[in-house]
């Protein structure tokens, strides 16, 4: 989009809700990410789980008295069906709308038809409520240098691990590369963003088996003991014993 296709007034909301919507993509980052799509719509966003729920903003127009409209779409829409509606609305409208769907897609999330899906869950959140967070910044922050430290050590031990059990297992690669993705990208996250991302990880390897979790946490704590990082090898067993993460 070219900014001086449009009105000065109405190319800055342009540039507000594309910021607005950066920054909500970001802290969201564990449910929903950004579509590239031939349309080109200005924010087009889908579920990274079920990608045909998506959230469409496009069109900027104005009104007769120079305020800014933006044509939305999402899916879902409403809790008892699928049907759904194109509106017309403000920034601070269309944001409203978005939260009401990134709620309708926690709660599809939290559903489980299966146990091992809701023991995924339980270990994920066993994860995620072992750290806490400064709620009162409104834009990203990233983790302290200390805890990025200590995450990252344990990646990498789950990846370097993870390639010497089983090249053949499906689950086993998926979960190397998410930890890759990760640990290539854990400065530029968001607090929440990433200890969700990590939590998933932990919960599938906890799953899959204690012992080899317990490995890696052993090899994350000699790597960091071998480059004299203390702090960090201590770090590793307080946190988990302190949170009752491992026996």
């Amino acid at each position: 989009m070219n900014p001086k296709n449009y009105p000065l007034t109405q190319s800055k909301d342009i540039e507000r809700i594309k910021r607005e919507f950066h920054k909500l993509s970001l802290k969201e980052a564990d449910l929903v990410e950004e579509f590239v799509d031939k349309n080109q719509h200005m924010i087009h966003l889908i579920e990274k789980e079920n990608p045909r729920f998506y959230f469409i903003v496009y069109n900027p127009n104005q009104s007769a008295d120079y305020k800014s409209y933006f044509n939305l779409k999402y899916l879902p829409e409403h809790e008892h069906t699928f049907d759904n509606s194109t509106f017309n609305l403000q920034i601070d409208q269309i944001i409203e709308h978005f939260n009401r769907w990134t709620s309708l897609l926690r709660q599809f999330n939290s559903i489980s038809y299966t146990q091992d899906h809701l023991f995924l869950k339980m270990y994920e959140d066993e994860f995620y409520n072992a750290f806490s967070f400064d709620d009162s910044p409104a834009d990203p922050q990233p983790l302290s240098h200390k805890t990025q430290v200590f995450l990252m050590y344990f990646l990498e031990a789950v990846i370097n691990g993870l390639k010497e059990v089983n090249q053949n297992d499906s689950e086993i690669q998926n979960i190397i590369s998410d930890a890759e993705e990760i640990r290539n990208d854990i400065q530029n996250l968001d607090q929440k963003v990433a200890v969700k991302r990590i939590a998933s990880i932990w919960a599938r390897l906890k799953k899959k088996s204690l012992p080899l979790l317990n490995t890696f946490l052993e090899k994350a704590k000699d790597e960091l003991f071998k480059r004299g990082i203390s702090w960090g090898y201590d770090a590793i067993g307080h946190f988990l014993h302190n949170h009752h993460l491992l026996p």
